[in-house]
């Protein structure tokens, strides 16, 4: 499955770009949660850009699951 495809009822895709280390490793329990909702899922988690390779993104803001959204012009759907 891939997490950029996974989006919750009233929120965004995450970016096909961001990464955590708990992408890489997955319980069922874990991918339930993160399926119903992995903005919320994913909260407080140290994430990094696969575009910058540091916890910025392209345009130097911090990158997470809320923050990398539609909105900033470097999201990949």
């Amino acid at each position: 499955m891939s997490f950029a495809n996974l989006r919750p009822a009233a929120g965004h895709r995450l970016c096909r770009n961001l990464r955590c280390k708990e992408m890489y490793y997955t319980s069922q329990e874990q991918m339930e949660r993160w399926q119903a909702d992995p903005v919320r899922a994913l909260e407080g988690r140290s994430f990094w850009c696969l575009k910058t390779f540091t916890a910025l993104g392209p345009e130097s803001e911090p990158c997470d699951a809320a923050k990398c959204s539609p909105e900033r012009g470097c999201y990949e759907a």
